[in-house]
């Protein structure tokens, strides 16, 4: 005699499979909120304080703001990478920009973190030196530890060219991370350094009504096992 499976029992069944299921085969997506500026400003940020403080008014003060392609007050052209802003800095070596978020994250998950870095059409060409020990090298702080390595110095000549600069780490038995970068200028001149597309790749934390509806569903079943 076949076994009757009940409604409930088969919601409930339905609910774990698609729970499992999206936490199973979740594509990585992009975490970090406003990644590439196009809120036109520092939204979903926290900006440090360093050296070189941001100046909302002028790329030219030698400090850095979130500007679009050509900028009203200057006639500067830039080179935006995707979409329509990107963060500008007027710095050289030594003088840092500092940007951070806290991410919520999955226990043991393998993170893609990076950014890149390019020239507009106006400024001298300049390198980037990252992953030394040095607080005056370019580098990607996760709680605190570095996580990018050493490399080649990238000579960002040409204009309207951005280089990628990333790696990868895993959270472990992390709930949520303090994702810091630390971006630097190169040599004793002062370059108009543009950075674009920062990521976080990971899969996503599951969204608290997901885990509601497994919960009701599971507490609809036991009511009717009671009866």
């Amino acid at each position: 005699m076949r076994a009757r499976t009940s409604a409930p029992m088969v919601l409930l069944s339905l609910l774990v499979v698609g729970v499992l299921a999206g936490s199973v085969s979740a594509a990585p997506v992009n975490l970090l909120a406003n990644p590439g500026f196009e809120t036109g400003d520092f939204t979903g940020w926290t900006v440090h304080e360093g050296p070189t403080a941001p100046d909302s008014t002028y790329y030219g003060e030698r400090g850095y703001v979130v500007i679009p392609n050509v900028t009203a007050d200057t006639g500067y052209t830039t080179h935006i990478r995707t979409g329509t802003y990107a963060m500008i800095g007027h710095v050289r070596y030594g003088n840092s920009v500092f940007i951070s978020q806290r991410v919520p994250v999955l226990p043991n998950q393998n993170v893609d973190v990076g950014f890149w870095v390019g020239r507009g059409e106006d400024g001298t060409g300049f390198g980037v030196t990252y992953g030394n020990e040095s607080p005056r090298y370019t580098q990607i702080y996760v709680d605190g530890e570095r996580v990018l390595f050493p490399g080649p110095t990238i000579n960002v000549s040409a204009k309207n060219t951005y280089y990628h600069l990333g790696t990868s780490f895993n959270t472990g038995d992390r709930e949520y991370v303090d994702v810091l970068f630390r971006l630097e200028g190169s040599g004793s001149a002062w370059a108009n350094v543009m950075w674009d597309d920062f990521y976080f790749n990971s899969e996503p934390v599951p969204e608290p009504a997901t885990m509601g509806l497994f919960a009701a569903g599971l507490c609809v079943c036991l009511r009717r096992r009671r009866r």
